[in-house]
């Protein structure tokens, strides 16, 4: 089971937020309104994958975040991010490669 690179913990899932727009019927029922669902259209402007343990955003990238839970590129994970709080501490500028 995967680590996650920040909080240390094992995960055996990701969690995944998609930005879209959700469309509404809005619809009269004699002096009442309601509203029927209709589809999600993702826009995926944000899609973030991040660990349900300590809610870091570990991946952009859904084949990354595929990779991470097959085990696949665990170790390039764990470098950037122990790079990424290395830069915090030292107060640097954090750039990092697209995950």
């Amino acid at each position: 089971m995967p680590k996650c690179p920040n909080c240390k913990e094992e995960i055996e899932e990701l969690r995944n937020i998609v930005s879209g727009s959700n469309e509404y019927t809005l619809f009269s029922i004699g002096n009442d309104t309601e509203y029927e669902e209709k589809d999600f259209a993702e826009d995926y402007v944000v899609n973030e994958y991040w660990c349900p343990e300590c809610q870091e955003v570990l991946f952009t990238d859904e084949e990354k975040a595929i990779d991470f839970l097959k085990g696949i590129n665990q170790d390039e994970l764990t470098k950037t991010m122990e790079e990424k709080l290395k830069q915090i501490k030292e107060k640097k500028n954090v750039n990092l490669p697209e995950m």
